[in-house]
């Protein structure tokens, strides 16, 4: 079952604005700002009056062009047991 939210944004058609782009990258739309402002190769919106709006095949193109984060580092090999002295 689908959302009020989600059938209006259906409607309105291919355009994303700045919440579904955030949603379909599962982030919230404070680091989509960021994200705007740091990354440059991050897609420039369409411009509707002073709202901004992506096609979604732009932003999943990039996500798609983004280089993987680089990974963690790896877990400390655990240490080796002392021996027990005996007294």
């Amino acid at each position: 079952m689908t959302s009020a939210t989600e059938e209006q944004r259906s409607s309105i058609g291919t355009a994303w604005d700045i919440e579904d782009v955030a949603a379909y990258l599962k982030i919230s739309t404070r680091h989509l700002g960021d994200i705007r402002t740091e990354d440059p190769t991050f897609p420039a919106p369409r411009m509707l009056g002073s709202l901004p709006r992506w096609h979604p095949r732009t932003v999943e193109d990039w996500l798609a062009a983004a280089e993987p984060a680089t990974p963690a580092k790896p877990e400390p090999k655990p240490r080796k047991r002392a021996v027990e002295r005996v007294r």
